[in-house]
């Protein structure tokens, strides 16, 4: 559910973000990169709270309620609130709940199952991701693909003949030069209008991943492989290690078996 609201509202949004928005390049690509750093960022502090809480369930469902209010700010920029501060904000709230709700769900996934099982539910949540991701982003595909000659139709139909409209639908390059002064409003209304339903279809299903996290357990993070198998992880110094102090133990221990069972060192 993470990546199919994900997928719905992330497809074609650079598309609608150029179109829409009178940004330079450095800009733009500036604002693009945010979800992709803020997501490697903030995956760092999750990590380390979970080191030191040994818990990741409300961790997870607070990453999850911001990823659900930067989504809802996304929907808000087509709904009239078409600022510089509401597509950043909502980037970096997407972005701060992404690093932690991804951090999560992996160590909770590793958590649940034996040792020996850890890679096959690594690729299994792998799998499930890139399920979503698909569903997401075909159907991202059919409505963008429905929705934004008919709304161009529209709202500049009156302007532009059918190919006209179709080179600006094919092209944002071309539909950013169409955007004339007389003509921005409409453009970018028919953008908008055609775009708010995946906007808004992202924003509820992104509630379902919150309604699924509260679902999980909230498992204790100790010192164990996991938490279906009682194997301690014990980290020794490199002196502990060592091949002659492993061999001196040895023989210690041997010799104190030895003299308790009285019989000779062999």
């Amino acid at each position: 559910m993470y990546y199919f609201s994900g997928y719905l509202s992330d497809a074609y949004w650079s598309s609608w973000l150029y179109i829409v928005f009178d940004y330079s390049a450095t800009d733009y690509t500036y604002i693009l990169n945010i979800l992709t750093v803020g997501l490697c960022l903030f995956s760092v502090p999750a990590g380390l709270i979970q080191r030191y809480t040994h818990r990741f369930k409300y961790l997870q469902i607070s990453g999850l309620c911001f990823r659900i209010i930067g989504m809802g700010l996304n929907y808000y920029l087509v709904a009239g609130g078409m600022t510089n501060a509401v597509v950043v904000t909502s980037r970096v709230f997407i972005s701060l709940g992404g690093g932690i709700s991804v951090i999560s769900s992996q160590v909770a996934s590793q958590a649940s199952v034996p040792h020996d099982d850890l890679a096959l539910a690594m690729a299994i949540l792998s799998l499930w991701t890139s399920i979503g991701g698909a569903i997401g982003s075909a159907i991202s595909a059919s409505v963008w693909n429905r929705r934004v000659p008919e709304a161009l139709t529209k709202y500049v139909g009156d302007v532009y003949n059918q190919t006209e409209i179709a080179e600006i639908f094919g092209s944002i390059l071309v539909a950013r030069i169409a955007d004339g002064p007389s003509h921005s409003l409409f453009v970018c209304s028919a953008y908008n209008e055609a775009i708010r339903p995946l906007y808004l279809a992202a924003l509820i299903t992104s509630m379902v991943s919150l309604l699924f996290g509260i679902c999980t357990q909230n498992y204790y993070l100790g010192d164990t492989h996991n938490v279906v198998e009682d194997t301690k992880i014990v980290i020794r110094s490199e002196s502990e290690t060592d091949p002659d102090v492993i061999a001196a133990k040895a023989s210690e221990t041997e010799a104190e078996l030895a003299a308790k069972l009285n019989v000779p060192r062999s």
